[in-house]
């Protein structure tokens, strides 16, 4: 629960687990679900995302009601570890792993992945996706998908499992979400 003592003392910072087909926008013109549906009411100031994910993403978002905080934590000089498990069709190559690794041109600059790892052996030879874990360090629009289609790979399901030192937890389920009083020194 909120208390608006907390939220004068300290930054507070909310994990939200994202469901598929909500919004990380405010609202939406066409009233479809946003995720700012289901926070509670900011007791100090308005929640400020932190990062966004597209509505066929799912996992962790981080809110705040400390402008300077998302700042921080948003800004790429940061260098912010993101990581998302991925499950992707058809199995890849390694070589297609390489070029992630070493950078892919999106939006006239080279991306790339700072780590692949496999989740788990396709289950057998017929298998026709697998599992990923893929870490990034910054954001682009819908940037791990677009570095997938550039090796022949679809996604077909993204989730989000952990931003800088957040982690999603286990127990949290889609729709619901955890407040965090931070402790910053500025």
């Amino acid at each position: 629960m909120l208390n608006s003592d907390t939220a004068k003392n300290a930054p507070i910072m909310l994990l939200y687990h994202k469901r598929l087909g909500e919004l990380s926008a405010r609202s939406d013109h066409s009233s479809r679900p946003t995720v700012f549906d289901r926070l509670p009411r900011c007791p100090d100031g308005r929640w400020i995302n932190i990062g966004r994910l597209d509505i066929n993403t799912s996992g962790l978002l981080l809110f705040t009601n400390d402008g300077l905080l998302a700042h921080q934590w948003m800004h790429p000089k940061n260098g912010l570890e993101r990581v998302y498990h991925v499950r992707v069709f058809p199995i890849p190559e390694t070589k297609s792993i390489e070029r992630l690794l070493q950078g892919i041109e999106l939006d006239g600059e080279k991306v790339c992945f700072q780590k692949v790892t496999p989740l788990c052996k396709p289950s057998s030879v017929l298998a026709k996706n697998t599992w990923y874990e893929v870490m990034v360090t910054s954001g682009r629009y819908r940037m791990i998908r677009r570095l997938w289609e550039k090796v022949g790979c679809q996604v077909s399901i993204l989730k989000r499992v952990s931003y800088g030192q957040m982690s999603l937890p286990d127990d949290l389920q889609p729709g619901e979400y955890r407040v965090i009083n931070m402790l910053i020194k500025r």
